[in-house]
């Protein structure tokens, strides 16, 4: 698998943090959303919320309807990493295909989204794939916008 670009490392800290405030033993799929949404919400307008906008979606509104979905336990949140869920894995490993796909040498916030969605239609019953269908959000518009050239 590839490398993780710098803010897609900053997503997975904070997708660990999430997970760890929640009480779970791994980090889960709906942690990850959650992280890439806050992430792009804290640092201004990035890869993934680009191609959020130009599909025409309010990234709040997403990031709220993914927040309803996680119980924190008011556990602390400490250094130790936790082990990502399965599926988890198997989203950076589509997004890595994907940002291989594109020429890139590293994995971007936009190559989770895609992941994500693709994961998101194979699973429609996932929390991940509950918000993806409500907001309307396709693998295939998210990998129309991955052949936009970002910054």
């Amino acid at each position: 698998m590839m490398t993780l670009s710098e803010k897609t490392q900053s997503v997975m800290v904070n997708a660990n943090n999430e997970a760890q405030r929640s009480g779970s033993e791994n980090i889960q799929l709906i942690h990850v959303l959650i992280a890439v949404l806050s992430v792009e919400v804290l640092s201004g307008k990035h890869r993934a919320s680009v191609v959020l906008w130009n599909l025409g979606h309010a990234i709040d509104t997403i990031l709220r309807d993914a927040r309803l979905c996680v119980t924190p336990d008011g556990s602390a949140v400490h250094s130790s990493r936790l082990e990502k869920a399965p599926e988890t894995k198997q989203v950076l490993i589509i997004a890595s295909g994907v940002s291989a796909e594109c020429n890139y040498k590293v994995i971007h916030t936009d190559h989770i989204l895609y992941g994500l969605a693709v994961y998101a239609e194979n699973n429609p019953e996932d929390d991940v794939g509950v918000i993806f269908a409500r907001h309307c959000i396709s693998s295939k518009a998210v990998k129309d916008e991955l052949s936009v050239e970002r910054e």
